[in-house]
């Protein structure tokens, strides 16, 4: 089962009027897993692989998206997402003003999957999430934590 960590925190950004003062929930994150440990991972859910082979395969897969995306493809994981390039620029009065120079910054880009009948869509994975308390002075979250619609936060240190 799927769990969504929350804390608090307060919003002391003054150029945000509306929201200046006010306290707001995120989702907290255990930790942040590598590619090893992704690997590792996905060879306990009963490959035929070892964990070295799936580690290859990830690791090259992650090489081949960064190659393919600076290529100006965009590169669709099925039942995971989409990733692409996207640009800011700077606008222009008519489009003959407008050349590369104009780009403010370049950045990646990720679109979750939308499907319905994809169990990874984001609708499906957001809706499966128990919302769980947060301990602020433990190491991980407690596992006693709360529900739907009444899960426990831990306020911004």
């Amino acid at each position: 089962m799927s769990k969504l960590y929350l804390r608090k925190y307060q919003n002391n950004n003054s150029k945000m009027t509306k929201a200046f003062g006010k306290w707001f929930l995120r989702a907290k994150h255990l930790e942040t897993l590598n590619t090893r440990e992704l690997s590792d991972h996905i060879a306990k859910h009963g490959s035929i692989y070892t964990d070295d082979v799936i580690l290859g395969v990830v690791t090259k897969a992650a090489g081949c998206i960064a190659e393919l995306v600076q290529q100006g493809y965009k590169v669709k994981l099925d039942g995971l997402g989409t990733f692409y390039l996207a640009v800011t620029s700077k606008g222009a009065d008519t489009a003959e003003d407008l050349d590369e120079n104009a780009v403010i910054y370049k950045r990646l880009r990720f679109q979750p999957e939308r499907s319905k009948w994809s169990e990874n869509a984001t609708a499906n994975m957001t809706l499966s999430a128990r919302v769980t308390t947060v301990d602020p002075y433990a190491e991980t979250p407690s596992e006693g934590g709360g529900n739907s619609g009444g899960g426990g936060v831990e306020e911004e240190p």
